[in-house]
């Protein structure tokens, strides 16, 4: 069983890979892993222009039918010179004037017309004579090319006659730089890619944009290598308005110039604004228009302070002051208490009571039977972004306590500290002899009590024009003392009584509507986001998980679903990359590249060709015929099954392979029954005895050997049997060594029927008549 996993993403494909970041909602971040053109990789389906759709891949295999509209194929090219990408070139193959003589009529040998109306052509070569010409298209009809004669510059000859200096002519290669319409339909015609190896000795690749019109003065937008504009020939980049930006193997970035002039290098550890306001370790260091700043990243230790300054910073004692006069008695003042936070003022308050206001986010103090507004929170700013690391501080210095003490320790080491309980003095030491670290300061004398302290009053005004400074209590001129949502002024003073002390100015405590805030810094992919687009700038895209089909009522899918972890096992959780086929909940086609796991389910239907397994040893034909065993049984198209031979039995002489191999007298030859059966009769000539190794009868197990053997009368006309293992032979008449021969006496005639046990390994003799030699 299987569940889609939704990323809530759909309308594109592409390959893509994990930047190891996550959004601000926690989604894991993916960037787009595809580059275009001959040593690009991955792959991509997106439009490239609109209602243009291009697929980009690495191989494509069709096994029906192919059908292409128009075939454009890209070719890698080496030339002399320079070399230009634009949209559109072509060769003349015919030049003619229209009726009027007003414009030229041209024709190309491409069939395929790459150009368009308005756009700018320049051809330029030198074949003897200089050939140049910059001019507009006014239209394209039927494939014939218009270009007004006004276009090519023209002179006048001594006899007043105007003619056209440089004219096209067939065979001239012309290129298309820019368009001059700012039509829809005309977008992107305005750019191009000139490289150059061999121009002013300086190679350079050059991009060039918005080219409206022959002036390309404001064309040159980016180049890399020679001759760098304004730096009289210095090599390098170029770039207008443009970003720099490096991240290593796993997309973290290094460094990065943007076009307004900021940046960061080290990874973020050293940065600047626009303005040029930068910071080093997250503001340990920085700089603005005030100057150069330590921020609390520095560190200072005891080692880095010269001996003055460490002298300096020793305290001595201080003298006892004078007693001061006893003063006057005051009144008991009311201490601030603070209540916590709650949505309404809390019951049976008491003066000096203070709590913070959780629903209008404001913070009350209780005085004389009336809740003033103390203050109000402000509105919550946006989070700012992390800063990062900073390098790790120095060590700083280690000090040893070593406790109270009357005298100083015994062989006291560098740093050790101690309270001498004396004087009360705390004494350091500094590697030669203890030096003065603190001293405790003598206890003063009590001071007189007090009188009551001051309170605090709070008025408000609803006025949006800003009021008079209140007076007495104030209660008039529109101040009074209820907090609404309808106050807009407060004002505040610190008296003993209400009717005592100044007010201070009003102060606005509702504010005017802000200005527009500036434009968020989103990253490039969200602020392009329109919620269908397959594209999302060049840069980013979002993980291509996507499902076609359908889900019933209990919650099974049905159809096609691909994708990194797009597919959940309800029952080991395991999530699944690739592509699958589900049916009512069950996979029943898989191509899982990560647990190579390739599995198909269902039936195959062969309309063409034929299906071939286990490396052609078993094949089924489209018209129905096939083989087994490697083409030892077969079948036709009318079921019929053929075998191509027997059981397998191989008819072999062994007196034959003995002499073909040079095997006479007491030589015995091994038979090896894995390559056939022997019948045969065996003759044993004069002077040419037959000795004959039956093989192990384990490993023949059940094998039957029926030798028909025909000898002469000589003493030395035989034919003897043995066994090849260290087991025994056994015979009617009893057992013999494996190593002895069984052999049949001169002039005998029969047949030895010899049959290998599975037991015991030993060859039954059947026939009673062989001797012993």
């Amino acid at each position: 069983m299987a569940i889609l996993s939704n990323g809530k993403f759909y309308g594109f494909l592409c390959s893509v890979k994990e930047t190891g970041q996550k959004l601000a909602n926690g989604v894991k971040e993916y960037v787009e892993d595809f580059m275009s053109g001959f040593a690009g990789h991955g792959w991509k389906l997106w439009e490239y222009i609109k209602g243009k759709w291009m697929l980009e891949i690495d191989a494509i295999r069709v096994r029906g039918q192919f059908t292409i509209f128009e075939l454009l194929v890209s070719k890698i090219r080496a030339i002399i010179g320079a070399q230009t990408i634009t949209q559109g070139c072509g060769k003349i193959k015919t030049v003619g004037i229209s009726e009027d003589g007003a414009a030229y009529l041209i024709t190309l040998e491409d069939t395929d017309m790459s150009f368009m109306e308005h756009d700018f052509i320049r051809c330029q070569e030198f074949t003897g004579n200089q050939r140049l010409y910059h001019v507009e298209i006014e239209s394209i009809v039927d494939g014939v090319i218009h270009i007004p004669v006004s276009e090519f510059e023209s002179e006048v000859n001594e006899d007043g006659i105007t003619f056209v200096t440089n004219p096209p002519m067939p065979g001239d290669d012309i290129v298309q730089f820019g368009n001059s319409s700012y039509e829809e339909q005309y977008a992107g015609r305005h750019s191009a890619i000139y490289m150059h190896a061999d121009e002013s000795g300086q190679p350079a690749i050059d991009v060039l944009d918005g080219i409206y019109t022959k002036d390309w003065s404001n064309c040159l937008k980016v180049r890399m290598g020679g001759d760098i504009p304004g730096t009289a020939g210095l090599k390098g980049f170029y770039c207008v308005n443009g970003m720099l930006k490096a991240v290593d193997e796993d997309g973290t970035i290094l460094y990065q110039f943007n076009p307004d002039s900021s940046g960061f290098i080290a990874k973020g550890n050293i940065r600047w604004d626009k303005d040029g306001n930068g910071d080093i370790f997250n503001r340990a260091i920085y700089w603005d228009k005030g100057g150069f700043h330590f921020g609390s990243g520095v560190k200072l230790t005891w080692d880095n302070l010269d001996s003055e300054t460490k002298e300096n910073l020793k305290g001595e004692p201080g003298r006892d002051g004078n007693n001061g006069a006893d003063g006057i008695n005051g009144e008991d003042g009311t201490s601030l208490v603070y209540k916590g936070e709650f949505t309404s003022h809390p019951s049976n308050p008491q003066n000096g009571w203070y709590y913070r206001n959780i629903s209008d986010k404001k913070t009350y103090v209780y005085q004389d039977n009336a809740w003033y507004v103390m203050t109000v929170d402000g509105s919550d700013g946006k989070d700012g972004l992390d800063g990062i690391n900073g390098e790790d501080g120095k060590d700083g210095l280690d000090i040893v306590w070593k406790g109270d003490s009357s005298i100083p320790p015994a062989n006291p080491q560098k740093n050790w500290v101690y309270r001498d309980t004396d004087n009360g003095r705390v004494y350091i030491y500094n590697g030669t002899a203890w030096a003065l670290m603190v001293a405790d300061g003598n206890d003063g004398i009590d001071g007189t009590d007090g009188k009551d302290g001051m309170r605090v009053y709070i008025t408000y005004h609803d006025s949006e024009a800003e009021p008079a400074k209140p007076t007495g209590r104030g209660t008039s001129d529109g101040w009074h003392t209820d907090a609404t949502n309808a106050v807009v002024w407060i004002s505040q003073k610190v008296s003993e009584s209400a009717d005592s002390g100044e007010w201070g100015d009003p102060i606005r405590v509702k504010g005017e509507p802000g200005k527009d805030g500036q434009d968020a810094n989103l990253l490039p992919w969200i602020e392009k986001w329109n919620g269908y687009a397959t594209e999302l700038g060049e840069e980013y895209i979002v993980t291509p998980k996507m499902f076609s089909g359908i889900k019933s009522s209990d919650g099974n899918l049905t159809g096609i679903v691909q994708g990194k972890e797009c597919l959940t096992d309800k029952t080991t959780g395991e999530k699944r990359t690739g592509i699958f086929a589900v049916v009512d909940g069950e996979i029943v086609f898989e191509l899982d590249p990560i647990n190579k796991k390739y599995k198909f389910k269902g039936r195959v239907e062969v309309e063409e060709g034929s299906l071939s397994l286990a490396n052609g040893k078993i094949v089924l034909r489209e018209d129905g015929t096939g083989v087994l065993a490697d083409n030892s049984i077969y079948w036709d198209e009318y079921g019929y099954l053929y075998q191509r031979s027997r059981p397998r039995v191989i008819w072999r002489s062994a007196v034959h392979e003995m002499d073909e191999l040079g095997i006479h007298g007491r030589n015995p030859y091994n038979i090896d029954l894995r390559k056939g059966t022997y019948i045969e009769t065996l003759t044993a000539y004069v002077g040419e005895p037959r000795y004959i190794n039956l093989p192990n009868p384990s490993d023949v197990p059940g094998a039957i050997l029926d030798i028909n053997c025909r000898l002469g009368t000589r003493s030395f006309d035989v034919i003897g049997f043995k066994c090849q293992s260290a087991s025994f032979m056994q015979t009617k008449s009893g057992s013999i060594s494996a190593h002895s021969f069984v052999c049949l006496s001169p002039g005998s005639q029969g047949t030895i029927t010899a049959v290998s046990t599975n037991d015991d390994s030993y060859w039954d003799i059947s026939e009673s008549f062989i001797d012993k030699e």
